[in-house]
């Protein structure tokens, strides 16, 4: 997937680079692709209604230190 260059705050979770989205969807970026023509990532996409941002960040900080490298 590709990521716009005016992303919102950045953090890393699980060592990885990840941000919130505007509708609240947590990004990590699992991994980069260079194909020549830009950079495109492996993204993971974790929504969780009605849970505060720093429950879903700690969750995805254990979760995302379990997948390895790519």
């Amino acid at each position: 997937m590709d990521r716009d260059s005016h992303d919102l705050e950045q953090f890393t979770t699980g060592g990885r680079p990840a941000r919130f989205g505007e509708d609240g969807v947590l990004w990590i970026d699992l991994a980069k692709l260079s194909d020549g023509t830009g950079s495109r990532y492996v993204q993971l996409a974790l929504s969780w209604p009605g849970t505060d941002q720093q429950t879903v960040r700690e969750w995805a900080d254990r979760f995302v230190g379990q997948v390895g490298e790519l």
